[in-house]
């Protein structure tokens, strides 16, 4: 996977804190407080960022801090708050 977009990195980061995703009767998903794009959570998954059960892997952790990184240099604020990166 190339660089991450700013809502895949804002989503993956829900990931990170703990949210999970969950169905509702209607057929709405729901991640944490948020509504995901469903599309953007595929693409997390396909390309190795999340597990089959949805966890962060240890490529999407690499992903997120060359994410965070590259914002940094380019002088943009890191959005808050931030994941711990580690396990």
């Amino acid at each position: 996977m190339g660089t991450l977009s700013e809502y895949e990195a804002r989503t993956f980061q829900l990931f990170l804190n703990g949210e999970r995703l969950w169905s509702w009767p209607n057929g709405t998903i729901q991640l944490g407080q948020s509504f995901p794009d469903l599309a953007i959570v595929n693409r997390l998954v396909r390309n190795g960022l999340l597990d089959q059960h949805y966890l962060p892997t240890e490529h999407g952790r690499s992903a997120l801090q060359s994410w965070l990184k590259a914002r940094e240099s380019r002088g943009l604020p890191l959005p808050s708050p931030l994941p711990s990166l580690a396990q």
